[in-house]
């Protein structure tokens, strides 16, 4: 990677932060009203997985930042100039896989609004991996799982139904 697509990188993860503030700081006390799910407890609200999803954000984009900054460090001042054919190879086959990608994430929101949740994840996630090259069967199952335990959350925790 040159520092030009590093530097990239660190911006999208100072986006990410700050979005992440925003939401946490603003959208979410004044968007959502608090609800108690276990009576007046005071322990999990309707605030809860909103606030557990922007911190995981947050904190994945903090590591991001973190992780470009040492690459960022670590480069040399004198980098060679790849092949122009070869990068633009690698330019239109990442292009191509990101349009087949996102066409799989419309597919995926008209599959959940149409059959669930439990129909829409079995298929779309290992499409995904699969145009994305992955062939190591520790990630398809490792999505299973992930979808196991999004739906148990979602049916038994929270009470959202996930079945049509």
């Amino acid at each position: 990677m040159d520092k030009k697509s590093i530097s990239k990188e660190i911006y999208v993860g100072i986006f990410l932060v700050v979005l992440c503030l925003v939401i946490a700081l603003y959208l979410i006390p004044n968007q959502i009203a608090v609800k108690s799910s276990f009576g007046n407890s005071g322990g999990i609200n309707t605030r809860s997985f909103p606030y557990l999803a922007t911190a995981i954000i947050g904190v994945s984009a903090l590591v991001h930042i973190i992780s470009y900054a040492i690459k960022y460090a670590k480069l040399d001042k004198t980098e060679k100039v790849e092949n122009n054919g070869e990068v633009v190879d690698k330019n239109l086959k990442g292009e191509i896989q990101a349009v087949i990608i996102f066409a799989l994430f419309l597919v995926y929101g008209i599959l959940f609004d149409k059959f669930g949740f439990i129909l829409s994840s079995i298929l779309i996630p290992p499409s995904v991996l699969f145009v994305l090259g992955s062939r190591n069967k520790f990630h398809y199952i490792s999505i299973f799982i992930f979808n196991i335990l999004i739906f148990l959350i979602f049916q038994f925790l929270l009470n959202i139904p996930l079945i049509r």
